[in-house]
């Protein structure tokens, strides 16, 4: 898939034009690896998970250094290590829940939360794949004589709803 994003100065960079294409692949936030932990599998039994759905899905630039300017993740099959523990960690903490105990047994309220949960947490990972500040894989360094072109950093992880005022 090629994306088009403008962006001034992009001219400068490696013969990049103001509308550069930036190509990317389809990126699966909950790695496909995964699509046997038994919460997902709960999940995609009532048609509320899977694995292949776009829900589950974000667009990743595939250049390491293309990534960087955006300030993005860069795709990457498999995800690094660390991407793919963070992950599974999640996944496993579900299914420690009470709710999801509850919700094998056919509570429909418990099953309900977790499926909001999971979503939530695939809402919260495509945004720190979006904004960098989670990484599928191995960042890149920009050089410096390209950090002016690069698109700013964000400083607010998802979800975390940004530094408390008081």
């Amino acid at each position: 898939m090629k994306l088009l994003f403008e962006k001034d100065g992009f001219d400068a960079i490696d013969g990049l034009h103001n509308w550069a294409d930036i190509s990317c692949e389809q990126f699966f936030i909950i790695p496909r690896a995964f699509a046997n932990f038994p919460v997902l599998k709960l999940l995609k039994k009532h048609g509320e998970f899977d694995i292949d759905d776009e829900r589950n899905a974000v667009y990743l630039p595939i250049v390491p250094i293309q990534a960087a300017m955006l300030n993005k993740s860069c795709y990457a099959d498999p995800p690094i290590p660390s991407y793919c523990d963070v992950a599974q960690r999640l996944l496993a903490y579900f299914e420690k829940l009470n709710d999801f105990a509850r919700a094998q047994s056919g509570n429909k309220e418990s099953f309900k939360r977790i499926a909001a949960d999971i979503r939530m947490i695939q809402s919260q990972m495509r945004q720190g794949l979006e904004n960098g500040m989670l990484h599928a894989a191995y960042p890149v360094e920009i050089p410096p004589e390209m950090q002016k072109y690069a698109h700013p950093k964000s400083t607010e992880f998802p979800g975390s709803g940004g530094a408390s005022k008081n």
